[in-house]
């Protein structure tokens, strides 16, 4: 519509769009602003403004939840007090993003969020996103993940888990805040909105140099290929890998030859965390590896997707013996295969036990796994009824609820009871 002069009114949930003409000059840039009303929520508020045909139809990116299209959008960010200050604005790139779960295919899609991309973005934003993870302060891009496997039951989980299992050890994790979203408009859900693991991840955890990144990834989605996201390519990785594993494990210097190729205390803290979830949506799918020069070169693993680990919802329980799966998985599996052999080492057997009852009586205390599902649960329950609303069934909110309810409940018993058994656990 052409704007004469006078006022446009608006009654409801809006996005508007402006653009100055004049004859003989290039037009403006496009000016854009959300406008909305009523709203009550808890949480910050993530808007989207999109063209239609960049989410619907032949070449739409939810209705093409496979694609990897970049389309572009822009965003505004409300904080979470009553008022929905707006915090930052900018032109941005919107991608499907998410794996085999119900990231890409639950009707409510995931997606990824991409300020600094060089087409359509306007750059990173100076600002802290993540209360929890206060030491960083850019972002050039973030995750709205649905809850995956978790959609609509207990979407926080495995945000919960990672950061249960590595933010006080020596383990890499995706930090997790809700949000709720709005696209074009229209309320689109509560969402998690979660770190990538790229390049500047690593620079604000490691102050490692860019140029010096190498990330590398697998998981069925893409095939069960191990693939570089950045960096060197994966032979780089492979060669390493041989390197390490034509070592001889009874050798007194088994554990400083096999630290020059993977860091082998960040290693073992990886293992520690997958083995007390007990998650066997791994070793062969959800791997993720970085090296860089914080790292002097030597690989290490970041901890992911565990939420198909306890109940609900889970392929395990508390009861699972974690270190009988370990040790019953193949020799062939590089990521697993590591722990494989160091185990018939001396030094790395003895310094496994040690370190696991260390996190037991430590970092995994059952009073501190306890308190951030709380803590998560607290900031998720009061927007669950508007989710359920938007995308479950709306007749049905308070079943839901209650179903909501006893799922965290569940996790809080699976922690404890998990707590207990691995205290008895003998495998090793």
């Amino acid at each position: 519509m052409l704007y004469t002069g006078s006022p446009i009114y608006i009654f409801q949930n809006t996005p508007i769009k402006a653009r100055a003409f004049i004859n003989g000059a290039v037009p403006s840039s496009i000016s854009n602003a959300t406008y909305l009303f009523g709203i009550n929520h808890t949480t910050p508020i993530l808007s989207v403004i999109t063209d239609s045909a960049n989410l619907f139809g032949l070449h739409g990116n939810f209705d093409n939840p496979a694609s990897d299209w970049m389309k572009a959008a822009y965003i505004d960010y409300f904080d979470s007090t009553s008022f929905h200050n707006l915090l930052f604005s900018r032109h941005s790139g919107m991608i499907q993003d998410g794996g085999l779960g119900g990231s890409r295919f639950a009707p409510q899609r995931s997606f990824r969020i991409d300020m600094n991309d060089p087409v359509v973005g306007d750059g990173p934003i100076n600002y802290p996103v993540i209360p929890n993870k206060p030491i960083r302060a850019k972002y050039s891009k973030f995750y709205l993940r649905n809850g995956s496997n978790q959609y609509l039951r207990l979407p926080y989980k495995d945000a919960a888990q990672v950061r249960m299992m590595a933010e006080e050890t020596n383990n890499y994790y995706s930090a997790w805040r809700p949000v709720s979203v709005y696209i074009n408009g229209q309320y689109w859900g509560l969402y998690e909105l979660r770190e990538k693991f790229d390049t500047e991840f690593f620079n604000f955890q490691d102050s490692a140099t860019s140029s010096t990144v190498d990330i590398l990834s697998q998981s069925a989605y893409y095939q069960s290929t191990l693939r570089s996201v950045t960096g060197n390519p994966v032979d780089t990785f492979y060669t390493a890998y041989n390197a390490f594993n034509a070592l001889n494990a009874n050798s007194a210097l088994y554990w400083d030859s096999a630290d020059h190729y993977f860091d082998m205390k960040y290693y073992t803290d990886y293992i520690i965390g997958e083995s007390w979830m007990g998650n066997t949506d791994w070793p062969n799918n959800n791997i993720k590896i970085y090296r860089s020069d914080k790292t002097n070169y030597r690989y290490r693993f970041c901890i992911i997707d565990q939420e198909l680990a306890l109940h609900p919802n889970a392929w395990t329980t508390c009861t699972f013996d974690h270190i009988e799966f370990m040790l019953g998985q193949s020799t062939n599996n590089p990521y697993i295969n590591v722990w494989l052999k160091s185990m018939q080492n001396q030094r790395f057997h003895a310094y496994f036990i040690n370190r696991f009852a260390d996190l037991m009586n430590t970092s995994y205390d059952t009073s501190r796994l306890r308190s951030i599902n709380k803590f998560m649960f607290d900031q998720t329950v009061m927007e669950m009824p508007k989710e359920y609303a938007r995308w479950g069934n709306a007749g049905n909110i308070p079943g839901q609820m209650n179903e909501f309810y006893t799922n965290y409940l569940t996790l809080d018993s699976e922690l404890v009871c998990r707590t207990i058994l691995i205290c008895r656990n003998k495998s090793i």
